[in-house]
């Protein structure tokens, strides 16, 4: 079975690499915390969100097309398995930051793949 992963909608699972993703929370700080002047650090922090780490399979030109336009916006709605509930999630993500991606390979047939993309995606 694979992990679920879409985007707006639109199912990329396909294009997760077999392994799987990871998921991860950083601290959202509100501005009340920070350096005190006896050089301790109060944190204050307002929520915790998600960051998703996907390595992807190797990608037709198209395939990779198809992902970089849907990331390429301001938010995304991402739909997820979320690591801390084990159950499926959907969220609005920002700041998709796409790994360089190789050309590896051109088919007899004209076709290009691509390796080594990983997309990294931050909740809002």
């Amino acid at each position: 079975m694979r992990n679920r992963f879409k985007i707006d909608g639109v199912d990329f699972s396909a294009l997760v690499n077999k392994y799987g993703y990871s998921v991860h929370y950083i601290p959202r700080e509100g501005r009340l915390g920070g350096m005190m002047l006896d050089g301790s650090y109060t944190p204050d922090v307002l929520a915790w969100k998600a960051v998703v780490e996907l390595p992807c399979n190797d990608l037709t030109a198209d395939d990779l097309s198809n992902l970089l336009m849907a990331c390429m916006k301001q938010e995304i709605t991402v739909e997820f398995q979320d690591t801390k509930t084990g159950a499926p999630r959907t969220a609005v993500f920002i700041k998709a930051d796409l790994s360089p991606q190789t050309m590896n390979l051109i088919t007899p047939a004209g076709v290009r793949w691509y390796t080594g993309m990983v997309l990294s995606i931050e909740e809002k």
